[in-house]
């Protein structure tokens, strides 16, 4: 009786480390609700945890509203879970209300209730006041974490709706530098007609949307449909867009190079880098 009584209550314990050490293996990915601020750069923390030991490689990917945050940078520490000073980035674009950006960095340090990294973020002036800021997925080493918690953050952009009211602009074209395509948004203030025209920096003309090309794609963004234009040269509606650039590799050699746009109301441009 005494021996059944000890490997009962040894079973009893093993079944008790077993659910401790599972529990412990949880990772978490956690964004807490937030304010910020239109046109200021705030910090945005995801925390959690990471229990894998010797990680390589780490990626966490987040869904976002692009139209209503624009990410500056992300930045890891020596305290935190990501180390790498300034942490890679890359965007999936392919619908602007569900913008993926993935996050990534190779020098990690496995932490309990601790922070992967900070978010540099500027609200931006919308329709909408409220941002979920979602965590997709935890790949470590390459490969993606099944065993993970994730909370999802309430970002609280105050102030009045902004509907259609928005500055004239080219914004960062992402991936940058690159070598197969970049994306350009794009922001057109009043109906008008656009010439786009890209230089080396030294002045050279590469090319322009006035004769017909495969290397130039704009879509157009309204009510959260992406739209394709397929005549560049036709007058656009004032609202959101999305240039794509598909260099010819016998056109474009390895450099730096501006993008310019002309608008009714002025000229904007902004350098981009290109290698092969």
């Amino acid at each position: 009786y005494f021996i059944s009584k000890l490997s009962h209550l040894g079973l009893y314990f093993f079944v008790i480390i077993c659910a401790s050490i599972n529990l412990l293996s949880n990772n978490k990915i956690q964004i807490n609700d937030t304010t910020i601020n239109r046109g200021v750069i705030s910090e945005i923390k995801i925390t959690g945890s990471l229990s894998e030991a010797n990680v390589n490689d780490l990626k966490i990917i987040l869904e976002f509203n692009y139209l209503m945050i624009d990410i500056k940078e992300v930045i890891g520490s020596s305290d935190f879970i990501m180390k790498c000073p300034k942490i890679d980035t890359a965007y999936n674009i392919d619908n602007i209300t569900k913008t993926s950006m993935t996050i990534s960095c190779n020098d990690i340090q496995s932490i309990e209730n601790g922070v992967f990294c900070i978010l540099k973020v500027e609200g931006l002036a919308s329709s909408d006041s409220l941002l979920l800021l979602k965590p997709m997925k935890l790949i470590v080493n390459g490969k993606e974490s099944e065993n993970i918690e994730t909370r999802i953050g309430k970002i609280f952009i105050p102030g009045t709706p902004i509907f259609q009211t928005f500055p004239e602009n080219i914004g960062n074209n992402f991936p940058n530098p690159f070598f197969e395509e970049t994306i350009f948004p794009i922001s057109i203030h009043e109906p008008t007609k656009v010439k786009f025209y890209i230089y080396t920096t030294d002045g050279r003309f590469i090319l322009s949307n006035e004769k017909p090309n495969e290397m130039l794609k704009l879509s157009f963004y309204k009510d959260r449909t992406e739209i394709p234009i397929s005549n560049l040269n036709e007058k656009l509606e004032k609202g959101f867009y999305r240039l794509k650039l598909l260099p010819d590799n016998m056109r474009f050699a390895s450099g730096e190079y501006y993008l310019i746009m002309v608008t009714n109301l002025g000229v904007y441009f902004k350098n981009f880098i290109y290698f092969k």
